[in-house]
């Protein structure tokens, strides 16, 4: 069901950028901002149906120590065998991603210094990425049965070291643009659903209390870091070309952690094999 709904959400995507791609030229980037507004009063239509049937499910009580749980969740996460590589996965992906990113949009506003050009190109390229969602959520069963969980993992950051560091060396905005459209179908489907698996055989309290403290807190404070570099970047006056190489040390951490928790999934699953 989770993947029906990604493809539905990523449909809708696709509808939009392509409305932008053929539209953004001839229309103007302001006109296309100005058409949420519908989109998102059709949201509230769907939804106002739905009003009374959402507010009959059980009423959840906040717990009453918010800084208990709190440190209960960094307790479960330290004296678990998994979870701070899983922690320390989201938070370089997640920095890498935005890196990738910021490198995309530098080449993009240099090649392209017209905003209803560059708002075009968008469209193509967010088109694209969600092409590649659908058929990444389609055949993400098949891929992580043939491949496996922690082979998935790495592969993805090797994929994108590999598209990222040809930008670095020549301007080609197209190795980015994969690079970028790359990043986005892989977290928005299999790296997520790989990811998840990862949370199966650990404990109740691993798979609620550290896993809510990792999906909550942490991908945020991935964003927060990333900010930080992004500023140091700017404050540096780094060219696009050369802000490639946080962009490739990021990745190199990303698969550098990838890689541990695929050894140790491999260590423990031979572990089993052998107990039984």
């Amino acid at each position: 069901i989770y993947g029906f709904l990604g493809m539905a959400g990523s449909l809708g995507s696709m509808a939009g950028n392509m409305i932008t791609a053929f539209y953004a030229q001839s229309w103007g980037t302001h006109f296309l901002i100005v058409l949420a507004v519908p989109s998102a009063l059709l949201m509230s239509l769907c939804l106002w149906p739905l009003r009374h049937s959402l507010s009959m499910g059980e009423k959840i009580q906040k717990p009453s120590n918010t800084s208990s749980s709190f440190m209960e969740g960094i307790k479960v996460i330290c004296q678990s065998k998994y979870l701070p590589l899983i922690l320390l996965l989201v938070l370089s992906s997640q920095v890498a991603v935005t890196l990738i990113d910021y490198q995309y949009k530098g080449l993009l506003q240099t090649l392209f210094p017209d905003v209803n050009d560059r708002s075009a190109i968008q469209g193509w390229v967010y088109l694209s990425i969600d092409i590649g969602s659908i058929l990444m959520q389609a055949l993400t069963g098949l891929t992580l049965t043939l491949i496996g969980v922690g082979a998935t993992l790495t592969l993805i950051p090797l994929l994108l070291l590999c598209l990222c560091m040809v930008p670095i060396f020549t301007p080609i905005f197209m190795m980015i643009a994969m690079g970028k459209s790359a990043s986005k179908i892989f977290t928005y489907s299999i790296f997520k659903s790989a990811k998840e698996l990862v949370y199966l055989p650990l404990s109740y309290a691993e798979q609620t209390q550290g896993k809510a403290l990792i999906d909550i807190m942490v991908y945020r404070q991935a964003k927060l870091l990333a900010s930080v570099i992004l500023i140091v970047i700017s404050a540096q006056e780094v060219s696009v070309q050369a802000s490639g190489w946080y962009t490739v040390i990021a990745i190199l951490v990303w698969l550098f952690i990838s890689s541990r928790l695929w050894i140790k999934l491999k260590h423990d699953s031979h572990s089993v094999e052998r107990n039984l």
